[in-house]
């Protein structure tokens, strides 16, 4: 049996997103799950390694879970970069079950629905709840160069994440979890997001007289933008 088995044996589990309206909730006698650079006290911290030492949660929970395989070049790259600060065990995702989870968002899952497809493969937890995974608040603007590298598609994960609440009795939503119609509000605000990306740089260059410059960053986000329509298609 695994240390995460071990950990969740009969218990109900408590997985929050890094939402700051989680912030005060009282998670009673749940095992608590915490991502990345989350800020609070967590039974499993759960990272990608590459976000980053976390003291707080490092110091508070028994396991740290990288909810990715160590056969990934990349991800064994990080795991050597830590290992020498982590001094909890550490475990990573089964190949096989991480592969057919890529296979079916066509995209790499995000930490979040890559830990949440492991907790589905195990049969001895109680319920797992769900708190401030939150589809409305623009998931389109979780695209970051971690994200380029690794080809997220945020609306796939909450499709999936939406599809365990629905259709596996284990999992549900609490608190500050929204997870209906994100393509919806979406398309609402992605004119905000492309404005707040390309417009300073595109001013910048028109305010010193940089017509070119202007013109092909221009084009460039216009491009990009096509781009990202087509991929969630």
């Amino acid at each position: 049996m695994s240390l995460l088995e071990q950990l969740v044996e009969g218990k109900d589990i408590a997985v929050i997103a890094k939402n700051p309206k989680c912030a005060g909730l009282d998670f009673h006698n749940k095992v608590v799950v915490r991502f990345n650079n989350d800020s609070g006290r967590a039974d499993i911290w759960c990272t990608a390694l590459h976000r980053g030492r976390n003291e707080e949660l490092l110091d508070s929970c028994s396991l740290v879970v990288v909810p990715h395989p160590l056969e990934d070049e990349t991800v064994r790259g990080h795991f050597a970069a830590s290992s020498e600060w982590l001094d909890k065990p550490v475990e990573f995702c089964d190949p096989q079950p991480y592969s057919e989870l890529r296979n079916k968002l066509n995209a790499t899952p995000l930490s979040g629905t890559a830990f949440l497809h492991m907790l589905r493969g195990l049969n001895n937890f109680k319920s797992c709840t769900l708190y401030g995974f939150d589809a409305h608040l623009t998931p389109g603007a979780q695209v970051t160069s971690f994200s380029v590298y690794y080809n997220h598609k945020p609306l796939m994960d909450h499709r999936y994440i939406r599809y365990l609440v629905l259709f596996d009795s284990r999992f549900r939503a609490g608190e500050h979890t929204r997870l209906f119609w994100p393509e919806i509000w979406w398309n609402i605000r992605r004119p905000k997001y492309f404005l707040d990306k390309h417009a300073p740089v595109f001013l910048e260059h028109l305010k010193k007289g940089r017509l070119l410059q202007a013109f092909s960053r221009l084009v460039e986000a216009l491009r990009s933008k096509t781009g990202d329509q087509s991929s969630e298609k």
